[in-house]
This record gives C-alpha cells, sequence and structure tokens, in this order.
C-alpha cells in the first residue's frame, strides 16, 4: 500500500494496540513483531525508522541484534534513523523542577555513569545512551555515514518547567537553541533524546 506521499509504510510493534491504530491508516500495513527478528526480506526496504526499541533493550547484544536486522533488511544505500534517549534526561529534568533529591542521586548518577535506567523519574526500566554510544553502536553494525544529533536541544527543560502558558513565548528561542548546537559535541547530551542516522 502506498501512503499519501506515495511510500509503502509497514509498522512493527510488539503491542497489538499500537499495530490497531496503525493499521487504521489510510496507506499503512502494520504488524505485532520484534525489532530482533523482523519478517521482511533482506534488502527489501529503503528507510527503517527504529523508534522505540533501542531504550527498551537493556543489554548491549540485544541493541546489537535489533541494529543488524535494520542492516539487514535495508537495500544499499538506504536510510537507518534511530532514537535513543539521553543519559542526562533525568538529571536535567528532575533538577530543572526541582525533584532532584539526595534520595535520588545515586539513581540518577547511575544512570550517567552505565546507562542503566532504573524508572527513578517515571519512565519503565530503560538504556539511555551517550551521543558517542549510540554512534558507536550504529557504526558497529555495519552503517556508514553516521551522525548523531541533539533533537530539543539544552532549552528543553525551560519549555517543560514553563508549562502550556508559557510554550509560545519560549518555543522559538528554545528551537533555535537546539538547531544551534544540534551536533556540537560539547551540548548534544542535554538533549533529552537523540536521532541517530545512517546508511546501509
Amino acid at each position: 500500500m502506498a501512503g499519501r506521499d506515495g511510500h509503502a509504510v509497514h509498522v512493527v510493534d510488539l503491542v497489538p494496540r499500537h499495530i490497531d491504530v496503525a493499521a487504521a491508516r489510510e496507506g499503512v500495513t502494520a504488524e505485532v513483531g520484534d525489532a530482533r527478528h523482523l519478517s521482511e526480506s533482506d534488502e527489501s526496504v529503503d528507510v527503517v525508522l527504529l523508534l522505540g526499541p533501542l531504550y527498551h533493550l537493556v543489554e548491549p547484544a540485544e541493541r546489537a541484534r535489533a541494529l543488524a536486522e535494520a542492516r539487514r533488511v535495508l537495500r544499499p544505500g538506504g536510510l537507518l534513523v534511530v532514537a535513543a534517549i539521553s543519559r542526562y534526561m533525568s538529571l536535567l529534568e528532575l533538577g530543572s523542577e526541582g525533584r532532584l533529591t539526595a534520595e535520588m542521586e545515586p539513581s540518577v548518577a547511575s544512570v550517567i555513569a552505565t546507562g542503566r535506567y532504573d524508572g527513578h523519574a517515571g519512565f519503565v526500566d530503560a538504556h539511555f545512551h551517550t551521543a558517542d554510544e549510540l554512534h558507536a553502536e550504529v557504526t558497529d553494525a555495519g552503517l556508514r555515514d553516521v551522525a548523531v544529533f541533539g533533537v530539543e536541544g539544552p532549552a528543553w527543560p525551560a519549555l517543560d518547567s514553563g508549562g502550556l502558558k508559557e510554550f509560545e513565548a519560549r518555543v522559538e528561542a528554545a528551537l533555535r537553541c537546539a538547531r544551534m548546537v544540534e551536533r556540537d559535541p560539547l551540548m548534544i547530551n542535554a538533549s533529552a533524546h537523540l536521532l541517530g542516522v545512517g546508511r546501509r
């Protein structure tokens, strides 16, 4: 099936409800599946978006398997886009919201040091990346021309803390800030989320 822009879009997700919602959209097919074991044939797709698997797969070997599967199904020259959560997200979120307590410090320090997130700020157990780690994982999977971008930039906590009433006044400056340093190695990890891209 072809999507609105003429692309064939196929969604793979572990959650049946997500599949139902995706399949209801015009031009989209969907199946329950696992990023580590894709049903697509070798070299059969132009673009793979991994928007979730890398942070839900806490073991390095499992992330490597998902990336290997993405590479396998990509055509030569095909594009891989992967999302990750920054190791510094909970530090910046909790600190800017005034919720970083002495009791939480060990958990926050641990995720910064190891990438293993224990749910202390309200998300499920997960793996949080550094930009360098994400770059290495995508490169090690055999992708080329790998780049990592900071999605929200370092001003994202100001948008969260300001809430909806302050959003319009702050969003333009926050977006400008994000664009200015989206690939700056000294600032990229200050984004809440990272986006890695590479080609087969």
